[in-house]
């Protein structure tokens, strides 16, 4: 909890603070190099992320096609397959074709972000200065970006019931077992179960409240995190997707 509490002060203020020595006329802030590329290493990282996200992904996803149905077929064609590869393809496989699928949509995402961000400074500035523009803002992956938050409600659960299936082939199962690490494969009431369990979940992670707490409304699914490795992706998918809601909805709301 202290190095996540530590790396988003590091994340949040070391821009500022850099801007504002600079802004003073005394240039960077005076640090040992170590300690500066310490102090500045999260936000590098996050940005080399989000630009190989927003770039390269994006663009392996197919939103710099121009028409929204090349977009639907070829991006929701990936999508989907991954799906179908979480699903059915064998470990590990299916393990990496939901992650796939999962940096596909976020991906989308931080496209449509990008794009917007354009948009805004060529009207506030009245043009394109040089330098200021990203991707620019030919295409409108709203819906896109929409859809694909709705895909990550399949897409979530898959990558659980995945984690599962390696943590069971490892014999340490992250989750109570819905029907023992040797039940079917295939099962659709274990998919059932897992939908069921990420919806309680969902249902915590809402933005702005929790309203199964208000409400009292009980998880009653089989399926619980019983080590440390599974509370802490439990945790992570929460925090992720309250965040990834957050931002999609102001966005959609800002434009």
């Amino acid at each position: 909890i202290a190095g996540v509490i530590a790396i988003a002060v590091a994340v949040a203020f070391e821009p500022k603070l850099t801007r504002r020595s600079e802004l003073a006329g005394a240039g960077p802030p005076r640090t040992p190099i170590g300690l500066r590329i310490l102090w500045r290493a999260p936000s590098i990282v996050l940005s080399v992320m989000d630009w190989l996200l927003a770039r390269v992904v994006a663009s392996l996803v197919g939103a710099r096609l121009r028409g929204p149905l090349l977009r639907y077929l070829w991006g929701g064609g990936i999508i989907l397959g991954a799906m179908a590869a979480a699903l059915f393809a064998p470990r590990p496989w299916g393990l990496w074709a939901a992650l796939a699928g999962i940096a596909a949509v976020v991906a989308v995402v931080r496209r449509w972000s990008w794009i917007e961000a354009d948009r805004d400074t060529f009207i506030i500035e009245r043009g394109a200065r040089e330098g200021a523009i990203r991707v620019g803002f030919r295409e409108d992956l709203r819906d896109e970006a929409l859809l694909g938050i709705v895909c990550l409600f399949a897409l979530i659960p898959l990558l659980l019931r995945q984690v599962q299936i390696e943590t069971c082939a490892a014999g340490s199962p992250a989750f109570s077992p819905v029907e023992g690490c040797t039940g079917p494969r295939y099962s659709w009431r274990a998919l059932l179960a897992w939908l069921g369990y990420f919806g309680g979940e969902l249902a915590k992670s809402v933005p702005f409240v929790d309203w199964s707490e208000v409400f009292e409304v009980v998880n009653a699914s089989p399926i619980e995190p019983q080590t440390a490795i599974g509370k802490q992706i439990v945790f992570a998918v929460r925090a992720g997707l309250d965040l990834l809601l957050l931002a999609t909805v102001v966005q959609a709301v800002g434009i």
